[in-house]
C-alpha cells in the first residue's frame, strides 16, 4: 500500500475522512470545554469519554487486520480496502486519543498506555515509509532480483554453472589429470542441446537464463588459464557462496571491477567471455544480498509493530476496566 503522488487519487476520500473526523473531534472537544469547563476536559468528561470510546473501537478494528489475513473466513472486503482503512483510521486515533487524555499523562497505567500507543503509531508510520521507499529502490538497484525464498537456490545454480565454465576454460587440475583418463573431451553442443554444457564425463549442467547461457564455452582448455582457476577457488567461489558476510574484494563494485580488470589482463582473450560471465555472476550475488537486506527492512518492523499492538489492545481494556471501576 503506497501513498505516492501518482497513487494518491485512490486515497483522497480516506484523507478527507481523516480530516473531517479530526476537525469534528477538535471542534466538539473545544466547544464543550469553552461552554462547560474551566480546564481541558479529561477522559472522564463527556467529550473525553466519547473520544476514548471511538479511539478504542478503532484500535480494536485495527487489530482485526491480522486475523483477517490469517483466517479465510474473515476476509470480508478486499485487502486494499482493509489497508486503506488501517492506515487512515490508525492515524485518526492520534487526535482522538490525544484529546481523550486531556493533554496530561495521568497515572502510571495511563502513562504506559500512552507510551505504547506512541510506539505503535511510530512503528506503523515507519513501516508505511519503508513500503514507499524500498520497493522503488529494489526496482532501480536490484534489476536481477528474484523470488526472495529462491535466492540461495538461484545462487547454487549460478555457482554450479560458473564451476562448469571454469572447468571448460582451464581443464582439469594437474593433480586430477591422471585420475580422469576415462573422461571424454568436451562435446560440442548439438542443435537439440544448445543450452547445455557437457564437460567430460560429468553431468550435463542446465544453464540458467542470462549471461551464462549466452557465454561461448571454449571447446578445449585455454592456454595459461590456471590463474583463473586459482582466483575462482580462492576468491570468487567463496564470495558467491557467502556474499556480503565475507570480507572480500568482490563486495564492492569498484574493487570488484579492478579485480576482474587485473585478471583479464593476464588471461588469453579467448577466456574473456567466460570471465565476463563470472563477473556478472558476482554482480548477481551483490544484488541478491542487497535484496535480502531491503527485504529485511521491509518486513522486520512488523516484529515490533504487531507485538506492541497486541500489548496496547490488552492494556487498553485494563485501562477501561480500571477507569470505570473508580469513576
Amino acid at each position: 500500500m503506497l501513498i505516492l503522488r501518482k497513487h494518491f487519487a485512490m486515497h483522497r476520500k480516506w484523507f478527507a475522512t481523516f480530516l473531517a473526523g479530526t476537525a469534528a473531534a477538535v471542534f466538539g472537544y473545544f466547544f464543550w470545554a469553552h461552554q462547560y469547563s474551566t480546564r481541558w476536559p479529561g477522559g472522564s468528561s463527556p467529550p473525553g469519554l466519547i473520544l476514548g470510546i471511538l479511539g478504542g473501537a478503532i484500535i480494536v478494528f485495527e487489530c482485526l487486520l491480522w486475523p483477517r489475513r490469517m483466517l479465510r473466513s474473515w476476509r470480508w472486503g478486499s485487502a486494499r480496502l482493509w489497508m486503506k482503512a488501517h492506515i487512515w483510521f490508525g492515524l485518526l486515533t492520534v487526535p482522538l486519543i490525544l484529546l481523550h487524555s486531556g493533554f496530561v499523562w495521568g497515572g502510571w497505567l495511563s502513562t504506559i498506555l500512552a507510551a505504547l500507543f506512541a510506539m505503535v503509531i511510530a512503528s506503523g508510520i515507519f513501516g508505511l515509509v519503508m513500503q514507499q521507499i524500498l520497493p522503488r529502490k529494489m526496482l532501480t538497484d536490484t534489476p536481477l532480483e528474484t523470488i526472495y525464498s529462491q535466492i540461495e537456490n538461484a545462487m547454487r545454480m549460478a555457482i554450479a554453472d560458473a564451476q562448469s565454465l571454469v572447468l571448460a576454460t582451464c581443464g582439469l587440475p594437474k593433480e586430477s589429470a591422471a585420475a580422469s583418463v576415462q573422461s571424454q573431451p568436451i562435446e560440442t553442443p548439438d542443435d537439440r542441446n544448445a543450452d547445455r554444457v557437457v564437460i567430460g564425463a560429468s553431468r550435463q549442467v542446465e544453464l540458467i537464463p542470462g549471461q551464462l547461457l549466452r557465454t561461448p564455452v571454449p571447446q578445449v582448455p585455454v592456454a595459461n588459464s590456471e590463474v583463473l582457476r586459482q582466483k575462482f577457488v580462492s576468491t570468487i567461489q567463496p564470495f558467491l557462496e557467502g556474499g556480503l558476510r565475507l570480507k572480500s574484494p568482490l563486495k564492492d563494485r569498484r574493487s570488484s571491477a579492478e579485480f576482474f580488470r587485473q585478471l583479464r589482463a593476464v588471461l588469453d582473450p579467448e577466456a574473456h567471455p567466460v570471465l565476463e560471465a563470472i563477473e556478472d555472476c558476482c554482480e548477481q550475488r551483490r544484488q541478491f544480498d542487497l535484496q535480502t537486506r531491503l527485504h529485511w527492512w521491509l518486513h522486520s518492523w512488523l516484529w515490533i509493530h504487531l507485538p506492541l499492538s497486541m500489548a496496547l489492545l490488552v492494556l487498553m481494556f485494563v485501562h477501561a476496566y480500571v477507569a470505570l471501576k473508580y469513576w
